[in-house]
Formats: C-alpha cells, sequence, structure tokens
C-alpha cells in the first residue's frame, strides 16, 4: 500500500477529495471524481516545491506573488500547512487514517437516488421546492446581460442568497439553527442546548439558548485544519525566500 502512495508527487496529494452536491447519482459521481482528480494537481501546484511550478507556469508566473501575498495570510492555515509539507508519504497516510480513511459505511451505487432533473431549468425547479420545503426562501438579483449580436446567447449572471443555509464551522465557529440541530442528532459533544461554563453561546433567532465548545472542537480538528482552510498560493515556499 505505502508503495503505491508513493506514487502521488508530494505527499499532500493524499489529502485530495472530491465531495460533489447533485440530486442525481450519476452526475454526482462524476463531479466528485473530476473534483478529485483536480484537488491532486491543485494542492501539489498551490503548496509543493516552486521548482516544480516553474515547470508548467508560465514564464514570470511567480514574480507577481511577493511580501504582499502573505499579510491577509489566515496564519494558523500557514502554520498548520507548514506542518503538512513536512511530512512524508508515510507519515501523511498515518494522520489521515482517522477519519479521512475511515470507512464506517458502504451502500451499493445503485441504491444512490436518481433525478430526472437532465437540464438546468429542471434542476433549478427541484432545488426551488426542495428548499421551500424547509422553509427557506430564496433571494436573488439578477445580472445578466442581453447580447448585443442579433441571435446572439445572453450572458446569464444571478447572484442568489439562501438566509438560513450555513457552512462549515470548524474553522472559523460560524454556527447557526441548522448546524447545531445536525450536530444535536449525531449527539456530539461540541454543542448542547442550555447554557455551559466555559462555552459560548450559541445566537439563535428564536431566542432559544445553546453553547458551543470551542475544546471540543479543537480536539475534533486535531491536524486537520488545512482540510477546512489552505493559505493561499504558494505561500508555504515562498516565505522561505523571504
Amino acid at each position: 500500500m505505502l508503495a503505491e502512495l508513493e506514487r502521488a508527487l508530494e505527499p499532500i496529494a493524499l489529502s485530495a477529495c472530491g465531495e460533489s452536491v447533485h440530486p442525481d447519482r450519476e452526475w454526482a459521481l462524476a463531479k466528485a471524481l473530476r473534483e478529485w482528480g483536480m484537488a491532486r494537481a491543485r494542492k501539489v501546484f498551490n503548496h509543493g516545491s516552486l521548482e516544480r511550478v516553474n515547470q508548467f507556469a508560465p514564464q514570470g508566473y511567480l514574480d507577481a506573488f511577493g511580501p504582499s501575498a502573505m499579510r491577509s495570510e489566515d496564519e494558523r492555515a500557514l502554520r498548520e500547512m507548514r506542518g503538512w509539507m513536512s511530512l512524508n508519504h508515510r507519515e501523511f497516510w498515518e494522520m489521515l487514517q482517522e477519519p479521512i480513511f475511515g470507512k464506517r459505511q458502504s451502500v451499493p451505487f445503485s441504491q444512490l437516488p436518481q433525478t430526472p432533473a437532465n437540464d438546468s431549468i429542471s434542476l433549478l425547479r427541484l432545488l426551488h421546492e426542495r428548499l421551500s420545503a424547509e422553509g427557506l426562501e430564496i433571494f436573488y438579483a439578477d445580472f445578466s446581460v442581453p447580447s448585443d449580436k442579433p441571435g446572439g446567447e445572453d450572458l446569464r449572471v444571478v447572484k442568489v442568497v439562501v438566509p438560513g443555509l450555513e457552512v462549515e464551522t470548524m474553522t472559523y465557529e460560524r454556527i447557526g439553527a441548522r448546524n447545531l440541530r445536525r450536530l444535536l442528532e449525531r449527539d456530539s459533544p461540541i454543542v448542547g442546548l442550555g447554557r455551559k461554563e466555559g462555552t459560548k453561546p450559541i445566537a439563535l433567532l428564536d431566542g432559544s439558548e445553546a453553547w458551543f465548545d470551542s475544546a471540543q472542537k479543537e480536539r475534533a480538528v486535531g491536524r486537520l485544519y488545512p482540510l477546512y482552510r489552505e493559505p493561499g498560493r504558494h505561500v508555504v515556499e515562498l516565505e522561505k525566500l523571504l
């Protein structure tokens, strides 16, 4: 197994994954596989050696990066990525064994859901129905630009905001009612209802009380912070030149 792993260009390629959201299993699988392949190349390019970057990037590409690229960095993402890039293939594999490479459940592909939404209009209609069923309201601004050529296609640009949807919680501890409910359903020690000494209150629109335990969150994240947040392109290598 280790010999196969070491075929990866650099150890960080082992952290690549493909995540996909689509109501149809065929589309979801295809998207996840494409993202996995892209992530392997992206991680090596963004955080690997500058010598390798110069093999593929246009001439003068790295000249655009400099000290100014360091000022807006997430300091923890940079610090943790430094540690990641010091690992060899075996160390990377051992670090990711749990929970990344762990398997808890297998589901036959044939049992995953399918949907007849095989075009953009049908897919948007399905998403609207499912969000509405959750009591969520969709707001949008249409910035589409009509074509200035007879018979030309319009440029479609729409900004969509759905209040109540949430992003990941484990980096900046952003949490609302939906993520709270999901963590409670998993019996997670990170959250709870009411008040608890040494924890942070969760702001909920209905005025109810809940808490978030940052220490428990840190235990869950451990050394895996760069899975949630990565530093900017080439910063780990560029800072060695400063």
